[in-house]
């Protein structure tokens, strides 16, 4: 019976030794496949506790201010539920931090509708200038230009003309603010962003003498012989007016007119506005 030891005991270390090579093994195999699927960035831990600012985010991925407030990036911010650390780990490249944008624009607009159609109300009411392009013209009595109180001069322009709609390709315009002395103005935009918030214009201060002259160009121009029947969908050029006591009027201008007194007034103001850039 004492013979059989060794058989037994050569036979368990086989056994110890195959087992323990086939881990080996299969743990160099596990190993090889983790580092090429899995590829963990190396994150400093500062970057974790750093705080996540506008500034950071127009450096590293090239966003507008304007752009920054169309994705509510200030709230996103005000949460603090986000570091550079956090941004860093899930939107590693320019695509995948859209995509973050993208997802909290998404959420933060579920979440707040309501509170978002009344600041959008609200600032369409201050801001907005585009129905002084939606008034009719005057059969009556000018008002004194005196009684101004806006102007919105603006005239589209075609790239390539025709398409399904015959829509604009752009627009170029100004406003003047008569109350405040101020004037604005944008030398191209899409339909909606000028005429809706006139704050993204270029603006200018007024001197008392380049109003004196506004003024005098108007009574200059004798409104009393503007044409009062127009179609405001066929000239590229339109001027519309608000007056102190609410009267909106719209007039329609020919592209090339340089003669009539609407069209005089026009060009004057023009070069009023663009002097600056001579």
């Amino acid at each position: 019976m004492m013979k059989k030891y060794p058989i037994v005991l050569l036979l368990s270390v086989m056994l110890i030794l195959a087992v323990t090579g086939c881990k080996g093994e299969n743990d160099g195999e596990l190993s090889n496949e983790i580092d090429k699927t899995v590829q963990v960035k190396d994150i400093p831990k500062e970057d974790y506790e750093k705080p996540l600012t506008r500034e950071w985010i127009k450096e590293t991925y090239k966003y507008s201010d304007e752009k920054l407030d169309d994705y509510y990036v200030d709230e996103m911010i005000g949460s603090g539920e986000w570091s550079v650390g956090r941004v860093e780990e899930e939107a590693g490249n320019p695509t995948e931090f859209h995509r973050l944008l993208t997802s909290n624009k998404i959420m933060y607009m579920g979440a707040h509708k309501d509170e978002i159609e009344a600041e959008k109300a609200e600032k369409e009411r201050l801001y907005s200038r585009a129905y002084l392009m939606e008034g009719t013209v005057f059969q009556d009595e000018i008002p004194d230009p005196k009684e101004l109180k806006w102007l919105f001069c603006q005239r589209f322009f075609y790239v390539n003309r025709g398409g399904d709609d015959n829509s604009p390709d752009g627009y170029f315009g100004f406003m003047i603010d008569f109350e405040n002395h101020k004037y604005y103005l944008r030398t191209l935009y899409h339909e909606n962003e000028f005429p809706h918030d006139y704050r993204t214009g270029e603006e200018t201060d007024l001197s008392d003498e380049q109003m004196a002259q506004i003024y005098e160009w108007f009574d200059a121009a004798g409104a009393e012989s503007w044409d009062k029947t127009q179609d405001h969908n066929r000239e590229l050029w339109h001027m519309g007016l608000e007056y102190k006591d609410g009267t909106v009027v719209t007039y329609a201008l020919t592209e090339d007119d340089g003669k009539s007194p609407l069209s005089v007034l026009k060009d004057n103001l023009w070069n009023l506005v663009n002097a600056r850039e001579k």
